[in-house]
């Protein structure tokens, strides 16, 4: 039995001749396969065998050691690259699969992908950004997304009630959360994980917020690059998280 968490590795349902020693191998600009002498990858044999040919499998809205069924959505996480890294494929025949760690513009987010959130009035280089337990618009890499990143709640819907949390999760900091103002934004803690579990209950409104997307009707998906509107679900529909290009204006919503 496979549960939420378990190490795994992916090898060829066809497994004529010599095929049997052929398994899923990924790299940062692609996916093929590598061989490995190993049928299982408890047996000794695997230690002489690529790390990029292990994975860790998380299924949504499940905890690690949770049993995976049939149909669950699942992350495809790579051991050698780390724990941001996520396979990814993509319809378009030319594209190959890969592990990443940033969500691609211009397609649809995924479950486990870290995003980042743009000020749109503040060049590119504007991000949300999180500095001495306040919230600002600052610099940060448009190609290197993890150090401005929060994690977002899979499958994202413009009209979604979303909540924002630290993407660095070391220790206690899985447990802090965006909170806005009118004022600023700081940080809240809340011991659930998903926002839709009972634990959230007794946490603070300023915590959720709705996602909109410009040109896009509620219910619509929400694809890396968009224009967003985040919205105050504390405060009401006027109010809207809003920073500024200063290093000194904290970010907070207003109406």
């Amino acid at each position: 039995m496979i549960n939420s968490g378990d190490t795994i590795a992916l090898r060829l349902a066809y497994t004529y001749a010599s095929l049997n020693t052929y398994w899923l191998s990924c790299t940062t600009t692609s996916c093929g396969y590598s061989t490995c002498p190993g049928t299982l990858i408890t047996s000794s044999e695997w230690t002489s065998c690529s790390a990029n040919m292990r994975f860790l499998i998380r299924a949504m809205n499940k905890m690690d050691g949770q049993p995976i069924n049939s149909g669950d959505t699942v992350s495809i996480v790579s051991i050698a690259y780390g724990s941001e890294y996520r396979l990814r494929c993509d319809t378009s025949t030319s594209y190959k699969c890969r592990v990443i760690s940033n969500a691609v513009d211009g397609t649809p987010l995924q479950y486990g992908d870290i995003v980042a959130l743009k000020y749109p009035f503040g060049g590119r280089m504007r991000w949300l950004y999180y500095d001495s337990s306040y919230y600002y618009a600052r610099d940060c890499s448009a190609n290197t997304k993890s150090y401005c990143a929060r994690h977002r709640y899979p499958m994202i819907n413009s009209g979604d009630t979303i909540a924002l949390r630290l993407a660095y999760t070391y220790a206690s900091l899985n447990t802090y959360w965006l909170s806005c103002t009118t004022t600023s934004c700081g940080y809240s803690t809340c011991p659930g994980t998903l926002i839709t579990s009972s634990e959230w209950t007794s946490c603070s409104a300023n915590m959720r917020f709705l996602i909109r997307a410009m040109n896009k009707m509620d219910g619509q998906p929400i694809n890396s690059g968009d224009t967003v509107s985040i919205v105050s679900i504390s405060y009401g529909s006027e109010y809207r998280l809003r920073c500024g290009a200063s290093t000194t204006y904290k970010c907070r919503v207003t109406s």
